[in-house]
């Protein structure tokens, strides 16, 4: 069988005289369930992975032999979906949360105006979606933002905290900043701690059982007493993305796992290896239900430009909308 990028490469050049929407579209949706199929196959055991391979050989085959006609394709897939009912109805038994958070670099390359304005334009973005959007839900995790909106947003600021009442908006910060924590001292990440657990109960209310994660995504460098510190704080959990340490490094084993500090405090810890771009996340997140029935999945954009956010969250609930239909459809 040709290597499934190949062969959906060849169909997207032989349907590129088709200027539709809809033809890329299915185009998409088969790269997508063909890649998962395969995935997912993957991790299951020998005889299983067998039989779901071959239905996902024949699945390919039909949209290889798909002549170039948009009716034609749209029939194949809908055979190829047919054919692959079986690896779904599994895949179904799964929970995956999507976990929505904005990252924000507070000081890379741009100066502390532009760190205003992006930390303004994604809270902006995350607020109106809310409104529009009434079962959304938004993580973010660094009390310098929340302080930053306080001094310079202070109506943005009362509709953050409205939202954090109403369980919408989750505050993952335990740490005033995402910083270092290889040349930072302890004592500089113990008044990070004192100081953001001091912020979040005077400003909403958190106590420290309120916030028991320390959310770390894009921090360089893990040193092996943070939870020692973390547990004297009240952190009950550890997820983070650059692990480093090398191969014997316990964040390098499969997820979660306990992170030991030297006077044996630790912390259940989850690292993600690599930062995933949005049709990644579709495509890879077979990998999280290697040992898990549920798992979360970590999406959302930071740094990004008002309104950049809204795309993705408005093609998701409209295809779960769209599911949704065709199921009451197929009951009656």
């Amino acid at each position: 069988m040709n290597d499934p990028t190949t062969a959906f490469a060849t169909l997207r050049r032989r349907f590129k005289a088709h200027h539709q929407e809809t033809v890329a579209k299915l185009v998409r949706r088969a790269e997508v369930q063909l890649r998962f199929a395969r995935n997912f196959a993957g991790i299951q055991p020998d005889a299983v992975k067998a039989e779901w391979l071959a239905l996902a050989d024949r699945a390919q085959a039909l949209l290889d032999a798909v002549p170039t006609d948009p009716e034609a394709l749209q029939r194949a897939l809908a055979e190829a979906e047919a054919l692959l009912a079986p690896i779904g109805q599994a895949a179904k038994r799964h929970t995956i949360h999507c976990v929505g958070h904005g990252h924000i670099d507070m000081n890379w390359m741009w100066s502390w105006p532009e760190t205003v304005a992006a930390t303004h334009d994604t809270f902006a973005s995350v607020l109106r979606l809310m409104r529009e959007v009434p079962d959304l839900t938004y993580s973010q995790s660094q009390a310098s933002v929340y302080d930053l909106v306080e001094r310079h947003f202070p109506e943005m600021f009362e509709e953050i905290r409205q939202r954090v009442a109403e369980g919408r908006w989750e505050v993952t910060a335990v740490h005033w900043v995402e910083g270092d924590k290889n040349l930072a001292s302890g004592e500089a990440l113990c008044r990070h701690l004192l100081l953001t657990r001091r912020y979040f109960r005077e400003k909403f209310g958190l106590q420290p059982e309120d916030v028991p994660i320390d959310w770390e995504p894009d921090t360089f460098g893990h040193a092996n007493t943070v939870p020692s510190f973390l547990a004297r704080a009240g952190v009950r959990y550890y997820y983070c993305c650059r692990p480093g340490g090398g191969d014997g490094h316990p964040l390098q084993r499969a997820a979660p796992v306990w992170m030991p500090a030297p006077d044996r405090k630790a912390v259940p810890a989850e690292k993600k290896g690599r930062q995933q771009r949005q049709r990644q996340q579709r495509l890879l997140v077979v990998e999280a239900l290697r040992k898990m029935e549920h798992d979360r999945e970590r999406r959302g954009n930071g740094n990004q430009p008002e309104g950049q956010a809204f795309a993705p969250v408005d093609v998701e609930r409209r295809h779960h909308q769209s599911e949704s239909r065709k199921q009451r459809e197929r009951a009656r």
